[in-house]
């Protein structure tokens, strides 16, 4: 489901949001206030699954960083 504080709605994103693309899916970090969101789409733009609140204290910067490792995702952020 997409929040009205998603990255691909305009609602209470702070900065620009990060991306990662995997194969035919992609991937998306974002400031929502204090909160840092993921989520992960296919090619369509349809939500694989529920975005995951990755830090509520993501204070400060509004600039989020990611990149795929080939197993994970990083994230990097300003406090």
């Amino acid at each position: 489901m997409i929040t009205a504080a998603s990255p691909l709605t305009p609602n209470g994103v702070r900065g620009t949001p990060a991306l990662a693309a995997v194969g035919d899916t992609f991937a998306v970090a974002w400031k929502d206030g204090n909160n840092l969101r993921l989520a992960r789409y296919d090619a369509g733009a349809a939500p694989l699954f529920g975005e995951v609140l990755v830090s509520t204290t993501a204070n400060g910067s509004p600039q989020v960083a990611m990149a795929w490792n080939g197993e994970s995702y990083g994230l990097l952020w300003r406090e």
